[in-house]
Parts: C-alpha cells; sequence; structure tokens
C-alpha cells in the first residue's frame, strides 16, 4: 500500500503519461488541488465487474439525487469492455470539491468516477451520451 503522497504522485506521474483523454485535465487539476486527500486503504484492488457494477450504482444515485459528476460514464464504457476478471487497481480520493476513484490497470489510468457538487451535468466522451439534470441527451 502506498502512502497518500506516494499514491497522488503516483497517479499524477500515470496521467501526465496518458493525457489523450479529456476528463484526463479535470482529473488532473483535482489531482494537484492543495486539498486533495486520499481515502484510506489505497489501492483497493478487485475484479474489474465489481467496480463495474459500484460504478453503475455510483451513476444511477447520482442521476436520482441530481449530483454532477465527471469521468462516470467514460469509466462504464471502459469497464463494459474488460474481461469480467481482470484485475483493477482502485484509488479513492476526496477533496471539498470532489469525492470518487481513479482506476488504474498495469500503471495505466483507464478511468475515473467523481461526484462534483453544484448543478448536474456528465459527459461521456466515448458514447456520445450527456446527462443534464439527470435527463440522457445524445450529441
Amino acid at each position: 500500500m502506498r502512502n497518500k503522497v506516494d499514491s497522488i504522485n503516483y497517479l499524477i506521474k500515470l496521467l501526465n503519461e496518458n493525457d489523450e483523454k479529456v476528463w484526463m485535465k479535470t482529473l488532473h487539476n483535482l489531482l494537484s488541488s492543495p486539498d486533495i486527500e486520499e481515502i484510506p486503504n489505497n489501492p483497493e484492488v478487485s475484479r474489474a465487474d465489481f467496480f463495474l457494477n459500484l460504478s453503475k450504482t455510483r451513476l444511477k444515485m447520482a442521476m436520482k439525487n441530481k449530483t454532477s459528476i465527471f469521468g462516470l460514464n467514460d469509466l462504464i464504457f471502459t469497464l463494459e469492455k474488460l474481461p469480467a476478471d481482470t484485475l483493477v487497481e482502485r484509488y479513492g480520493l476526496k477533496s471539498k470539491k470532489y469525492f470518487g476513484d481513479c482506476f488504474v490497470i498495469e500503471k495505466n489510468i483507464i478511468g475515473c468516477g467523481f461526484v462534483i457538487n453544484g448543478h448536474t451535468y456528465s459527459f461521456s466522451h466515448s458514447t456520445s451520451e450527456y446527462y443534464v439534470d439527470g435527463i440522457k441527451k445524445v450529441k
């Protein structure tokens, strides 16, 4: 298990090496914020299907509660493509504005799912779907 500073720096390093995804800029800003904290017991390692189910539940709750999110739709899309038994590392993080997780396989960030305080808006860059105040739209 990594300590707080090492895990955050580790994720920043992985992010800089894989910055082609649009949501990574938001994630980089979050990881660079002075109030970022790790949730204890990072990383958690489990099967992709387990994290997929958790992510789908988080999305349903966010839509029900009209809570803003980032990265979650793209994460679900990515996890759905993986074999169910693929081992994935989850790093839980929180700040004053966000809470959620980064997911890593073989030193590559494959996605993130964060809940944001404020108005509801989420966007999936992989599926062309987005939500505004819990209503599904297509670009």
